[in-house]
C-alpha cells in the first residue's frame, strides 16, 4: 500500500526524470541528471521492497500471535459473532466477497498506478467492469480495434517516432516522417503540425475548442 514515503520517493523521481530530460536526456554515467534519476529510482524500489516486507512481518505475526491483544481478538470476535449471529444467505455472501475482492484490485491498481510516470497525463481512476475510454470503439471494425495500441502508446509517451529511432539506433535512420516527408516526426509535429493529417486534426480540433468554449461560458 502507499505511505508517505513510497509518495515522497514518486515525487522525488519525477523531478529527477523531468529535470535529466529538460537537460538533453543524456545516457552518460558520469552525468550528474542521470545519476540523480537512477538514485531516486532506487531509492523508490528500496521503500516499495520495504514496504512489502514489513507488510509480510505484520501478516506473520497477526498468523502466529497468540492471544495477548486483547483490542485486536475484540475486534475479531466482534466481526465473527455478527456473522455468526447474522448470517448471510448465498446471494449475500456471494456479493459481500466480490465487493471486498473487488476494491482491493481497485485500491491495488490505483496504488501502483501512481507509480508509473507514463501514466502522469491519464485519467487513472479505475472502476470495475468499465473501460477506459482511451481504448473502448464504437464499433467492432477491426480498424478501429488496431487503432486501441497507437493511442496509448502515444497517450503514455512510449510511441516510438522517427526521431527517437535515429536518436537511439545505431544504424543511421532517417528521422524525417513518412507521412509528409518534410519535418522530423516527433510527438508536437505528429500532433499539431504533420500536413498529411491535417483533414483529421482540423476535425478534433474544432471538436476541442467549442467544448473548451462551452466551459468557459458556463
Amino acid at each position: 500500500m502507499m505511505n508517505e514515503e513510497i509518495r515522497k520517493a514518486i515525487s522525488n523521481k519525477k523531478v529527477a526524470f523531468y529535470n535529466w530530460k529538460n537537460n538533453g536526456s543524456i545516457n552518460d554515467q558520469h552525468n550528474y541528471f542521470l545519476k540523480q534519476k537512477k538514485l531516486t529510482t532506487y531509492e523508490l524500489r528500496k521503500q516499495c521492497r520495504l514496504e512489502i516486507v514489513i507488510s509480510d512481518i505484520c501478516q506473520e505475526r497477526y498468523i502466529h500471535m497468540q492471544v495477548t491483544d486483547e483490542e485486536v481478538e475484540k475486534a475479531i470476535s466482534k466481526n465473527i459473532e455478527k456473522y455468526l449471529d447474522n448470517p448471510l444467505t448465498k446471494s449475500k455472501w456471494k456479493s459481500f466477497i466480490d465487493n471486498k475482492v473487488q476494491n482491493y484490485w481497485t485500491n491495488k491498481i490505483l496504488d501502483d498506478s501512481k507509480m508509473y510516470s507514463t501514466l502522469q497525463y491519464m485519467n487513472c481512476q479505475y472502476t470495475i467492469g468499465k473501460i477506459h475510454p482511451l481504448i473502448t470503439t464504437k464499433t467492432a471494425n477491426n480498424r478501429d480495434i488496431v487503432r486501441i495500441p497507437s493511442r496509448t502508446k502515444i497517450a503514455t509517451g512510449t510511441y516510438i517516432f522517427q526521431s527517437n529511432r535515429a536518436s537511439f539506433n545505431k544504424n543511421k535512420v532517417n528521422p524525417t516522417c513518412k507521412l509528409c516527408n518534410k519535418s522530423p516526426e516527433t510527438l508536437s509535429h505528429f500532433l499539431l503540425t504533420c500536413e498529411s493529417l491535417e483533414m483529421v486534426r482540423k476535425r478534433l480540433v474544432d471538436i476541442i475548442i467549442d467544448m473548451g468554449s462551452e466551459l468557459l461560458v458556463a
